[in-house]
């Protein structure tokens, strides 16, 4: 059967407003009146019609993993982060956010007694961590526990760990909870992966690890979408977060039937602003300039993501941390497959060096808004003017890419458009639609998602 898809207009088409759909393909684009004859059936919709939109970096598995966590989102003090624990069994906390709280700073192992399990609480950021007494003792951190490379464990006065790690350190603690924490099932994994569908995402960037999973739980985050890969709603780009180069081949040469497709590598050149880890040029407020976090193997690791047919994906907020990235891709060629992601903080060097290397930016428009305070009060004023130049990198040529990096931050990327000051900043998630392309389409009326189609069936 082919189906007239009728709107009040068609993203990227002006002049045009009707779609024809022949099974899991687009058969034609133009006006109801040149392709009504072609149809079997005609559908009169209100609204726009956009592409299916394509999140470039999002975390499904710490995503689904909320399903099984204390939400920290909303805590006000340590009183109710503890309560939140007290009425649940959960290990896991995520979406802690120290500015929130009334005592105006991370807690630590001591202010987080009264619960005799152990217990993780992750920053909203993903770069930091807290554990409790009993996840210490768990994990074998104590006074002579040395930092580990890329991470540190904050100590107190007499140098003991004050349940506070940062950066490749949060590993010495999830990996402790292995088995302990669960990950996230097979039905929440898909649940998660049909909220995304109802927004109109119909294609993932999604990142997982090898090894201990980002935010916690057990198991490889890899294996645990191999499990629903026949199943996925939606297409999965498969990320991999490792250091090591025989992961990559083996991923890439390992994917089970189904919707999931080799992704590339994601790897961090430094942590987060919030957290104080991102690599600045300059100081933080309280001193520090955050750390370089690349693993020594980097080139070898965008070099294999790239010839496997992937993409080399390396988180970088501090311009610091964009420069060190910008000497890697030089060092192994250039090219749109080279891709950073978020590039918070570019300097005009900077900018020029990625739209002359021809990389691509992996960027979060939502960070617009959830980060316009922590750099007011945070950044130098020359790092400030360095801060999300979307439009800046697009006038230099530089291909932009939009993503969530949820559960950072909300998966919809609709309200935050408009703060991206693009002119047509959907075009980070989607491309025109095209004759022969793949039926997958979101009805847009107003500022709401009323339908989506995906591989030519509609899903509501």
């Amino acid at each position: 059967m082919r189906s007239l898809l009728v709107a009040d207009r068609i993203w990227g088409h002006d002049g045009s407003n009707a779609v024809l759909l022949d099974g899991v393909q687009i058969a034609g684009i133009g006006t109801r009146e040149g392709l009504a004859g072609s149809a079997s059936e005609v559908l009169r919709l209100n609204g726009m019609l956009v592409p299916g939109l394509t999140d470039h970096h999002i975390h499904p598995n710490a995503l689904a993993a909320i399903a099984n966590s204390v939400d920290l989102a909303a805590a006000d003090d340590f009183a109710s982060i503890i309560e939140g624990f007290q009425s649940s069994e959960a290990v896991m906390g995520t979406g802690l956010d120290e500015a929130r709280l009334a005592e105006g700073r991370l807690p630590t192992a001591g202010d987080l007694t009264g619960i005799d399990r152990p217990i993780l609480l992750m920053r909203r950021c993903g770069h930091i961590a807290v554990g409790n007494r009993r996840t210490l003792e768990l994990a074998g951190v104590h006074a002579a526990t040395p930092d580990p490379p890329r991470g540190t464990i904050d100590r107190d006065e007499t140098g003991r760990p004050t349940g506070v790690v940062r950066e490749s350190a949060v590993s010495l603690l999830t990996d402790a909870l292995q088995g302990v924490a669960p990950p996230p099932t097979p039905v929440q994994l898909l649940e998660t992966f049909g909220r995304l569908l109802d927004v109109g995402i119909t294609r993932v960037h999604a990142i997982a690890s090898t090894g201990s999973p980002l935010w916690c739980g057990s198991g490889r985050e890899v294996d645990s979408l191999y499990s629903i890969a026949e199943e996925l709603p939606i297409d999965v780009d498969l990320i991999v977060a490792t250091s090591s180069v025989a992961d990559l081949r083996e991923v890439a040469s390992s994917l089970p039937q189904g919707r999931i497709r080799f992704g590339g590598w994601k790897g961090f050149a430094d942590g987060s602003l919030g957290g104080r880890t991102a690599a600045l040029s300059e100081s933080y407020p309280d001193g520090g300039t955050g750390m370089i976090t690349l693993p020594e193997n980097a080139g070898e690791l965008a070099r294999t993501a790239v010839d496997l047919g992937g993409v080399a994906a390396v988180h970088a907020i501090g311009d610091r941390a964009v420069d060190a990235v910008l000497d890697l891709f030089a060092s192994v060629g250039g090219g749109p497959s080279l891709r950073i992601e978020h590039a918070s903080l570019v300097s005009d060097g900077a900018l020029k060096r990625m739209a002359d290397l021809g990389v691509t930016a992996s960027v979060q428009p939502a960070f617009l808004v959830s980060d316009r305070q922590l750099i007011a009060d945070t950044l130098t004023p020359r790092l400030r003017e360095m801060a999300y130049r979307f439009v800046d990198m697009a006038a230099a040529g530089i291909d932009l890419r939009g993503g969530s990096d949820a559960p950072v931050e909300d998966p919809s990327p609709w309200e935050a458009l408009d703060e991206t000051g693009l002119a047509n900043p959907l075009s980070m998630y989607a491309e025109p639609l095209e004759v022969g392309a793949g039926a997958d389409l979101v009805l847009r009326d107003g500022d709401h998602v009323t339908q989506v189609w995906k591989d030519g069936i509609a899903q509501r």
